[in-house]
């Protein structure tokens, strides 16, 4: 006997219970077979706790009986059997339609309508939507939520309503209500639609949003009453890029208005921020943006609009977003002259062309100076042309006229840095990637790291606070909280805060002692959502005997090197480096 029948009956059972409610012709297709996917969940978890299964006898009559011990029940149903109630949750049907939709390829802004299934098969999508909102109904009180109830709500109908219909009768809810609450189950429930959707891009098609050939690539949004809907990034970026990059996921003016009942939630990588046009992604590197995702919530409201009047005759255009990729600037090689410091701004970028812009922020770094860097900001209109700034406004003149009187005017440098921002309404500033931001090397200069004949380099992107641990050979533990053990020293702890886009911690030993050294990574603070890369680096007298990446949600595996042997003299030292081992440094 098949494990799944006791469940398959129960499944038809409660069709034939519906069918006491309301005829067929007249029913629901999509609210009937939710509900039953809800009930055969119930029963599966009845049937295991009793030790219900399936028996037959010498006639082939099947009947369900009580076993003893949960080890005589080998025909118990299992999960595998409530595959519909799963797999079908992250198809995106639309809850009021009459077709088996799903999406036509990866590309597509569109549904296409299936080949397979019925208007049936659509409704077990929204068996968790309807478990959602019967757990609040009982969290807000409003009374005892019953079968009867639920089905109870065909006698106010004389003609098939629609699903959503169903469901306010039965819920006591209005239309605003029923699209509230639908917005906040696709916000509980975002991890799991990215989660499955990633998993099964093989399986069922999801879209994109962006290309990776042309900057600003759009998706279109189609009015599909109640339907959640999965859209992942296509990054647009040069080949070789390896610099940091942001994202501006920019929404059509029409999509913003008040009388829309769209909305996206961030998954993936939700280290994003609101801004005026939409979502904005801070700069950080292109293998986090790329497990970014979108999810697009349509409610059941209103319909999309630009004014009230095509709200009202239902014949407004249709609107979408477009993701745009903000390119770190060509790095400024600044000229010092007369007093004055000369460079050329960066010409426009593609989404400085497209509007979505508002200026250029340019911060100057002087090595004679311990101060803040000086900072300017400007409009696009300056894009390509050259500025100057007077050197007395970014360094005192004291330190220039100190310079001079020790000849050493000319050992002053300076670093110039442009970004772009958008700023909101309210002040608040979004930046883009530096132009000359450096990655890994300038943040160990700028935070001042040692050198030393074992170094141990943390390099990430992120809110995350990632700390480096080190286990030395003598069993000492060098850490955030204890900097300094067996010669080794944590000299760069950075991201405490959360302030950094990019950061790196650093530890090194001027003399090393023999032995097995062990490291790993902490996510201390775990700020953002998902899953998010590392990069590990050690290295023994200059020479790097380990590259790595990790992937941080908690604490990384371990890496092992044994310093097979190390003299420390005042003419020489020798440090003899054992393989890492692939179990442990792979």
């Amino acid at each position: 006997m098949e494990a799944g029948i006791l469940l398959t009956v129960t499944h038809e059972m409660v069709h034939m219970c519906q069918r006491e409610y309301k005829i067929k012709s007249l029913a629901n297709p999509k609210f009937d077979e939710a509900t039953a996917q809800l009930i055969e969940e119930q029963a599966y978890d009845f049937y295991k706790k009793h030790n219900i299964r399936i028996s037959a006898d010498e006639n082939e009559k099947v009947t369900a009986v009580f076993t003893e011990s949960a080890e005589e029940n080998s025909l118990a149903p299992s999960k595998p059997a409530m595959e519909n109630g799963t797999i079908l949750k992250y198809m995106a049907c639309e809850m009021n339609g009459t077709s088996y939709k799903t999406w036509l390829n990866s590309g597509s802004s569109e549904f296409s309508s299936g080949t397979g299934g019925d208007d049936a098969d659509t409704g077990y999508v929204y068996a968790r939507f309807i478990d959602y909102l019967w757990k609040d109904y009982e969290k807000l009180e409003k009374g005892k939520m019953t079968w009867n109830k639920m089905f109870g709500s065909y006698y106010w109908y004389n003609t098939m309503p629609k699903m959503s219909t169903m469901l306010k009768q039965a819920f006591d809810l209005y239309e605003s209500d029923l699209t509230r609450k639908f917005k906040a189950y696709a916000d509980e429930s975002k991890a799991d639609y990215y989660a499955y959707g990633t998993k099964s891009k093989g399986q069922y098609y999801n879209p994109t949003v962006g290309s990776t050939t042309k900057n600003g690539g759009k998706a279109k949004l189609v009015n599909q009453d109640y339907t959640i809907k999965t859209r992942y990034f296509d990054i647009y970026a040069p080949e070789d890029y390896s610099k940091p990059a942001a994202l501006l996921v920019a929404q059509d003016p029409g999509f913003r208005n008040t009388f829309t009942d769209l909305s996206l939630i961030p998954v993936g990588n939700t280290d994003c921020e609101n801004c005026k046009h939409g979502l904005f992604y801070p700069a950080q590197s292109l293998a986090n943006l790329k497990k970014g995702a979108i999810i697009e919530v349509d409610g059941g409201t209103q319909g999309i609009g630009t004014s009230i009047s095509n709200w009202f005759s239902f014949s407004a255009p249709a609107e979408g977003y477009s993701l745009w990729t903000l390119l770190a600037p060509d790095e400024i090689t600044p000229v010092v002259e007369n007093g004055q410091i000369r460079f050329t701004m960066p010409p426009l970028s593609d989404a400085a062309k497209a509007g979505f812009i508002d200026g250029y922020r340019v911060t100057i770094t002087s090595s004679a100076s311990s101060e803040r860097p000086y900072t300017e900001y400007f409009t696009t209109g300056i894009a390509g042309s050259e500025r100057s700034i007077n050197l007395e406004r970014i360094v005192d003149q004291s330190l220039i006229r100190r310079a001079e009187a020790e000849n050493s005017r000319d050992e002053i440098t300076f670093t110039v840095s442009v970004c772009e921002y958008i700023k909101d309404q309210d002040g608040k500033m979004h930046f883009g990637p530096e132009s000359n931001a450096g990655g890994m090397n300038a943040l160990l200069a700028e935070m001042g790291a040692h050198d030393g004949k074992i170094t141990i380099t943390l390099h990430w992107f992120g809110r995350d606070d990632l700390d480096l641990h080190c286990i030395t050979p003598q069993g000492g533990h060098i850490s955030y909280n204890n900097k300094e053990a067996d010669g080794g020293y944590l000299d760069v702890d950075m991201n405490i805060s959360g302030d950094r886009m990019e950061s790196v911690e650093h530890i090194y030993f001027d003399k090393p002692d023999a032995g097995e050294y062990s490291v790993y990574i902490d996510n201390y603070s775990d700020r953002t959502e998902g899953e998010h890369s590392a990069e590990i680096y050690i290295t023994v007298e200059g020479h790097q005997i380990i590259a790595d990446n990790a992937v941080m949600g908690g604490k990384s595996k371990t890496w092992k090197f044994n310093i097979i042997s190390a003299v420390h003299g005042e003419t020489g030292e020798e440090y003899l480096v054992a393989q890492p081992g692939t179990d442990t440094a792979q």
